[in-house]
């Protein structure tokens, strides 16, 4: 199921396709009173129900910020508690974040993106701060 309970994941990546049931997401299947921060997925994702990019549910107790997907159709956060936010984007999305809004960097305070990428052909996905060019 793949569901985190009172933890933190920060500057993550997953490229690998994730299948499952319910709650199947490309970093996590259910953020429970959790924190995603700075993640990715550029797997395929898919599932019968609450399937998400990044997330395939968050409770109103989560948080996932500065996080996208890529390569699957449907939202990074399939569903939601109570209507909470969460701030994901879609990979070539018109509405790409820039580096104040997500901060790029080195690692520390927040800042965990070296890059945001651009989506000519091909796409250049933004990158982590660890990883290399």
């Amino acid at each position: 199921r793949g569901e985190i309970g009172n933890s933190t994941i920060t500057a993550c990546s997953n490229n690998g396709d994730v299948f499952g049931n319910n709650n199947v997401g490309g970093v996590a299947g259910a953020n429970n009173v959790s924190t995603i921060t700075a993640c990715y997925n550029t797997g395929n994702v898919s599932g019968n129900s609450s399937v998400g990019g990044v997330a395939g549910q968050k409770t109103m107790d989560g948080a996932i910020t500065a996080c996208y997907w890529a390569n699957f159709e449907g939202p990074g956060t399939a569903h939601i508690d109570n209507g909470m936010n969460s701030d994901t984007t879609k990979f070539g999305d018109g509405k790409w974040p820039s580096g104040g809004q997500w901060g790029t960097g080195g690692g520390g305070s927040g800042h965990y993106w070296k890059n945001l990428g651009g989506w000519g052909s091909p796409p250049v996905y933004p990158k982590l701060y660890w990883e290399k060019d």
